[in-house]
């Protein structure tokens, strides 16, 4: 399982949005200075049976 943080940096007048791929231990740093809706928690790779674990 690999987790991803991306946080979104600026956006434009047409709406189109900058991300910035960080990594897990630099966004615990900064979690205190980056506003909450602007973090995306990406998980890959999961195997199906975690899933069912869960269930």
């Amino acid at each position: 399982m690999k987790i991803r943080i991306w946080i979104k940096r600026r956006c434009d007048e047409l709406g189109l949005c900058e991300y910035v791929e960080v990594p897990l231990a630099r966004a615990v740093r900064i979690a205190d200075k980056i506003r909450l809706e602007d973090v995306y928690i990406i998980i890959d790779d999961v195997d199906p049976r975690l899933f069912e674990d869960l269930t």
